[in-house]
């Protein structure tokens, strides 16, 4: 118990320490933020706990559910080092081999590469597409190296295959490898489905805004702008002027260009 304590103590410390010093320390001085940042990793494990006693180990999808939030939340780079180490957390306290483990990474990191600036729900679809893709192939091959597939040791499945009256004995072996890579990469893309449906308490729980949630803002039928149109006509046309240049600098210099724009619309409500 203190040996895997030590472990998870040095991994976490080492994140506090990346975080703090290379990334935002407010994420740590802040009570709500550093509440917000710990819960996301503790709750993916505890899950990944849960889901690993089903049949059909699926520890998959909270992982990639984590690494979907923490990207909408806190970026590309704090959250792979998260996910890094929870997917080493996740694999001591199952007792996982290095290939679940593998696996586990693959697919957290797929999900946060591929997942940029969500315009539309269906940017999710794909995103889980490419995951699931990733995630298979990273199954079929590490099974191949490490020997095993679906918990079972490349001997095992030898044997199976010597045994069988198929001409092709090889063909049981290859089954098997296959059926755990598309359960995988099924998985995953389950994961990327559930969270078009998570994505308001999302925003909500971290105080964030998607694109989806600014395209919605931005919208000409926004009560707040059709008040804007309809009681001072003359600085609605302004501030959509105002935000078509905003936008147009803001992309030049690599900003958030929607952001500016919506922001443009509501500049002179106040």
């Amino acid at each position: 118990i203190l040996a895997y304590a030590g472990m998870i103590a040095a991994i976490y410390l080492l994140c506090g320490i990346f975080i703090y010093f290379q990334f935002d320390r407010t994420l740590l001085t802040d009570p709500l933020k550093l509440t917000r940042l710990i819960c996301l990793p503790a709750v993916c494990i505890v899950f990944s706990g849960i889901m690993a006693r089903d049949p059909w180990r699926a520890e998959v999808i909270p992982m990639v559910l984590c690494a979907a939030t923490g990207t909408i939340a806190f970026g590309r780079s704090l959250t792979l080092m998260l996910m890094a180490a929870a997917a080493i957390a996740v694999s001591l306290s199952l007792g996982l081999d290095i290939a679940e483990f593998v696996m586990l990474s693959s697919a957290s990191a797929a999900a946060i590469m591929l997942l940029g600036r969500i315009r539309t729900r269906t940017r999710l679809m794909w995103v889980g597409l490419g995951a699931a893709i990733v995630t298979g192939l990273t199954t079929l091959g590490v099974g191949i190296l490490v020997g095993q597939s679906g918990g079972g040791s490349l001997q095992d499945l030898e044997s199976v295959a010597i045994a069988s009256t198929s001409s092709n004995g090889a063909m049981p072996l290859l089954r098997g490898l296959l059926l755990d890579a598309t359960r995988q990469g099924g998985f995953t893309l389950l994961a990327c489905l559930l969270m078009t449906g998570l994505l308001p308490l999302v925003e909500r729980l971290f105080d964030v805004q998607t694109d989806l949630s600014l395209l919605e803002l931005g919208d000409a039928s926004h009560p707040l702008l059709r008040q804007l149109a309809q009681r001072a006509p003359g600085t609605y046309n302004h501030s959509i002027n105002v935000a078509a240049i905003a936008e147009a600098a803001a992309d030049s210099v690599g900003a958030h260009g929607l952001l500016t724009r919506v922001g443009a619309y509501f500049h002179d409500i106040g």
